[in-house]
């Protein structure tokens, strides 16, 4: 007991002692609020990548149509208890009037809205004589795509030589998709991109299940139930999204490791206090000995100074990151109202506000990390202190 009361005093007898709490303080709090931003942003990437997509997707490799869908969805409808929704999809490419790029997106709206979460129930997808339907996202409204019916021109494939179609269409609703990659989409009816396109089927099937832990399972029953056919791929939202999840995820871990450096640093800071500390206790330390302290409690005394420094900066750490990730939207507004400076420009991240999520396991490695560091860092102080002869400590005394 004497070696923690020992431990104490010596450290609050300077306050540089201060300064190193602080250092580990501030590392801790960057990581929590850091790994909370990054989580609550993949968590609510993926809750718009799953709005505009499908749990499960059936495609034919090599961009191929798939003709026989009606028997398809009929087949895989039948298959699990799991499946709540399955439409057909036909994605095509077509230009406006100013050569501008959009995504046609024919549907079949009712098995649509129980498939994905993207679109509202109470469009009317009823043609008028010489248009079509049309659901736009937001970003094509601000560019005043709601004012004026449009044509859009693609190529048609329902002749020998692909030659170009025109159609036009009116708009009965929006969306918006908060994802860049989806602005530029147009849903419309299923048919008219068929018609449109010059082809008869679909270049995607859409499913969707009660609960998506069930997707793999899903899958193998429906794969069996298509009779395992090669020219049919089945694949989950995330294997679509594979690639991009994974730079997300990347990113994240990245981050993590180049601030734990902060951590790292103020480790440093805690070996050097403790060293000098060694130097100036060298006559305490040559008493305690004569006294009839051991070598291992010497020891003991100056691995419980970097215990009590890295316990003391971990839980400061942890109460600044919590208050600071619960308010960071707070924190942006105090500071673009002093600035005048957006900190978080929401139509960049195309968030409505800086998202976040403390996971506690994620936290537990922080706290624990940073203990663990600095008692590594303080094993050098304390063997030298350890090692130190009494009657060399006290010769001149």
């Amino acid at each position: 007991m004497y070696k923690l009361f020992l431990a104490w005093r010596y450290l609050v007898s300077r306050r540089i002692i201060y300064f190193s709490i602080a250092g580990i303080a501030v590392g801790v709090m960057v990581l929590i609020v850091v790994t909370s931003v990054m989580g609550g942003f993949v968590r609510d990437v993926r809750a718009r990548i799953r709005g505009a997509s499908a749990h499960l997707t059936i495609t034919r490799p090599g961009g191929f149509f798939i003709t026989d869908y009606d028997e398809i969805i009929r087949q895989v409808e039948k298959t699990s208890p799991h499946i709540i929704g399955c439409s057909p999809r036909l994605e095509w490419g077509s230009l406006n009037r100013n050569i501008d790029f959009v995504q046609l997106i024919g549907i079949d709206l009712p098995a649509e809205i129980k498939t994905t979460s993207i679109l509202d129930k109470n469009y009317n997808f009823e043609p008028k004589e010489d248009a079509s339907p049309a659901i736009i996202s937001s970003k094509l409204l601000l560019s005043g795509w709601l004012d004026q019916d449009f044509n859009l021109f693609s190529l048609s494939f329902g002749s020998i030589v692909p030659a170009p179609s025109k159609k036009k269409f009116f708009v009965v609703g929006t969306f918006t998709p908060g994802l860049p990659e989806y602005d530029r989409n147009i849903y419309v009816p299923l048919r008219t991109v068929q018609l449109l396109a010059g082809v008869k089927g679909v270049n995607k099937i859409c499913i969707a299940l009660d609960n998506y832990q069930y997707a793999d399972e899903v899958k193998e029953e429906i794969s069996r139930a298509l009779n395992n056919r090669r020219d049919l791929f089945i694949h989950t939202w995330e294997q679509e999204k594979a690639s991009f999840l994974t730079a997300v995820k990347v990113e994240k871990n990245l981050q993590g490791i180049i601030l734990f450096f902060i951590v790292l640093v103020a480790g440093f800071n805690i070996l050097a206090m403790l060293t000098m500390r060694v130097v100036e206790k060298t006559r305490d330390i040559g008493i305690l000995k004569a006294l009839g302290a051991t070598k291992g409690g010497i020891k003991v005394l100056f691995l419980y100074q970097g215990l009590i420094i890295s316990t003391l900066g971990a839980l400061l750490g942890l109460a600044a990151g919590i208050l600071v990730t619960h308010n960071l939207n707070g924190i942006n507004n105090l500071l673009y109202r002093l600035t005048g400076k957006e900190f978080f420009p929401r139509d960049i991240y195309l968030l409505d506000k800086i998202p976040s999520e403390i996971d506690p396991l994620t936290v537990a490695i922080i706290i624990v990390s940073s203990i663990f560091l600095s008692i590594i860092f303080s094993l050098y102080p304390a063997s030298r202190a350890g090692k130190l002869d009494p009657v060399e400590a006290l010769r001149y005394e």
